[in-house]
């Protein structure tokens, strides 16, 4: 996750279910009362289970935490398979 909060910059990122997550950039002390942040997650369901349980999350965290959420956009979906130009059959 990607997140910008005026001067600030903060980058957390997690790689393996189970472990701890990693802080590229911040966090900070800095308060702020605004934020836009980018979610990239890879895993392995539907696009619309996986937009299903973003939009409850955030939900459920706005509402734990007393923060109005303002959803700008929200893309959910499955890349194609690679098409290479070129196979090796044989080496």
């Amino acid at each position: 996750m990607h997140v910008r909060a005026e001067e600030q910059i903060l980058k957390v990122s997690l790689t393996q279910l189970g472990h701890q997550v990693s802080w590229d950039l911040g966090p900070t002390d800095e308060k702020t009362t605004q934020a836009h942040f980018i979610l990239n997650a890879r895993v392995s369901t539907t696009p619309e289970t996986l937009e299903a349980l973003v939009r409850l999350v955030l939900t459920q965290v706005g509402t734990q935490m007393g923060i109005d959420l303002e959803m700008t956009d929200l893309a959910c979906f499955s890349p194609l398979p690679p098409c290479p130009s070129y196979r090796l059959l044989s080496v």
